[in-house]
């Protein structure tokens, strides 16, 4: 079971260095009509103005890779700006670049299109958007604080809604008296739909009348805010992922401090409706009029990180304790939506290709927003496959340039050694980062012991039983004959496997987790997380203890060891071959 984690780099000790107050050498000046354009000359390039500027004879200079990118695709200046400032190429022909750098739809056709050769490296994950969208970033974060409470406490109270409308309704009053909860449409974006209730039960029944077919996220309200100057504010946490397996994640050292615009209450009835004192969005806020648009770092509606740690200090309050928190906090929220993006990546970088790389071809800045109690207790609300680098204010620009800059130089070292053997390549990291990539701080937190045991819905065996029972064809489409075939070549239906269970799954009730993921999705074939779900189902049913309490974590456990990690696919040629032999043999007998 290959969970295992990449550990490198300085420990959560040294978080508190991370986090001072940043020299910003490509810190724009404060004129607001100058953060949206370039101000360094760089090579647009075609292929031929490679060997133009050629090193002086009298002294000798080390030649500079500079990578090929590609930007047909691109949009946001920022991008632009950060290529010609490394000195980079520029190009629309995907076929001659390294990276290749994406802001439209990503679907499945640019990976098999564009990205086709093994040491290309593209800035998006496949399945990314889904997973880091409202709906099933909240459905996974609620199934890994179901089977892992104690670690997942920074989860609010969550429900989904059509998926849980008869569990709100058939839970006791009692259990939503005196609590807010806030609702926000999956496909919602920039704080549009947002309502905030105090009457759960009553919401969801007009909700059920009105609004059947859509999807919504529903969470607990916090209603007590850490509060700058007496405003609600969340933070804008900036991820970079280079790979899922093994796992590497970067933290940005600097973000955005995101403010209300109206100083904060405590919500009743009578203020539900101020979206200005409840929702941090910037989006919304800025449509405020008392919303401070200013140049300074430490005033008006967005602000940076060495702010807030001063101000922490002043409070008397230790900022190292609180990005110790947000550090595993990141890396645990990554670790729940990993499985999906990972089914995706193998299906498509790994299977019918002739060369496979040794690292991951994919990388991605995400944006998660991080909400503080007064405790300073962290609570992930959501992420963000796509964050928005436009250049607003002197705060963005002294955040985001640095931010795209620098993790494209995180991405280029793999690309720029990739003829050194891996552990040639690994004793040259530490050095390069510390020299290329300042800013982007590796986080030291994925620690196997305590991790490894986080990640039992990615697995690699997991993983492949669910792409090859789908057939080469369709590696992400289980339909119903595939999802038999995989129950019974799993030993699911088998008498003679199944006895070590107490219970027996019947081909109806496999027809039945069938028919219920199609309803669910509108789809003809399972996905993978449909797929996970019948999974779950199933080893509830096979392995639940008779009178016991059950304990869902160890039905999988479980279910996960015998059926999927110590299966063995029999060859179906084979095994037809013997049963003919043995009814020949009975026959002559």
């Amino acid at each position: 079971m290959n969970t295992s984690l990449s550990v490198k780099g300085g420990g959560a000790h040294q978080t508190t260095a991370m986090y001072q107050s940043p020299t910003n050498p490509s810190s724009p000046t404060a004129t607001p009509n100058k953060f949206a354009s370039s101000s360094i000359r760089g090579t647009t390039s075609p292929t031929s103005q490679q060997g133009a500027s050629s090193p002086s004879k009298s002294k000798k200079k080390k030649k500079v890779k500079r990578l090929r990118v590609f930007t047909k695709l691109a949009r946001n200046r920022v991008v632009h700006e950060s290529i010609r400032s490394l000195k980079w190429y520029e190009t629309h022909d995907a076929t001659e670049a390294e990276m290749l750098w994406v802001e439209t739809t990503t679907k499945n056709h640019i990976f098999h299109d564009y990205v086709t050769k093994s040491y290309q490296k593209i800035n998006r994950f496949p399945h990314m958007g889904r997973a880091v969208g409202k709906y099933y970033f909240a459905k996974c974060l609620n199934r890994m604080a179901h089977y892992f409470p104690d670690d997942y406490t920074f989860v609010p109270e969550t429900y989904l809604f059509p998926d849980d409308l008869n569990s709100i309704l058939d839970s006791p009053k009692k259990r939503f008296t005196g609590k807010t909860y806030i609702i926000k449409p999956s496909q919602g974006s920039q704080g549009n739909g947002i309502f905030l209730t105090q009457n759960l039960k009553k919401t969801v029944l007009r909700m059920e009348n009105k609004f059947r077919t859509s999807h919504y996220v529903i969470q607990e309200y916090l209603p007590k805010p850490y509060l700058v100057d007496g405003y609600k504010f969340d933070l804008r946490i900036y991820i970079l992922i280079v790979s899922l397996s093994p796992l590497k994640i970067y933290i940005f050292k600097d973000g955005l401090v995101r403010m209300c615009t109206q100083k904060y209450e405590a919500p009743t009835a009578a203020n539900l409706d101020a979206s200005y004192m409840h929702l941090s969005n910037y989006s919304l806020n800025k449509q405020n009029d008392k919303f401070e648009d200013t140049d300074s770092m430490d005033k008006g509606s967005k602000r940076n990180f060495a702010f807030l740690n001063d101000h922490l200090r002043k409070d008397g309050k230790d900022p190292a304790l609180m990005w110790n928190d947000i550090q595993d906090l990141i890396v645990k929220t990554i670790i729940a939506i990993s499985p999906i993006i990972q089914a995706q990546y193998r299906s498509i970088f790994h299977h019918g290709r002739r060369n496979v790389s040794s690292t991951s071809q994919c990388f991605q800045v995400l944006g998660f927003d991080v909400f503080l109690d007064h405790t300073l207790k962290p609570w992930v609300i959501e992420g963000n496959h796509h964050p928005s680098f436009n250049l607003d204010s002197a705060v963005d620009a002294s955040i985001k340039r640095p931010c795209v800059v620098r993790a494209m130089k995180v991405v280029a070292f793999d690309i720029l050694y990739r003829k050194l053997s891996p552990t040639e390549r690994e004793d040259k990291r530490p050095r390069y980062e510390k020299m290329y990539c300042q800013g982007w701080k590796y986080i030291d937190a994925c620690d196997l012991k305590e991790n490894k045991r986080l990640m039992i819905f990615s697995c690699d065996q997991l993983l492949d039983a669910f792409i090859t029972s789908c057939g080469v064809r369709s590696h992400q489409e289980m339909v119903a004959s595939k999802f038999y075939k995989f129950a019974r070549d799993y030993g699911i239906i088998d008498a003679r496997k199944v006895s070590v269970g107490r219970h027996r799954i019947t081909r109806v009730e496999l027809d039945l987790m069938f028919i219920d993921a199609q309803k669910r999705t509108g789809l003809p074939y399972m996905n993978f997380e449909q797929w996970l779900d019948a999974l779950i189902v199933i080893s509830k049913k096979l392995y639940q203890p008779k009178n016991k309490e059950r304990d869902d974590l160890q039905c999988f456990l479980k279910f996960l060891n015998y059926h999927i990690l110590n299966h063995q696919v029999e060859d179906s040629e084979s095994v037809r071959s013997a049963s003919s032999s043995r009814s020949t043999s009975s026959t002559s007998r």
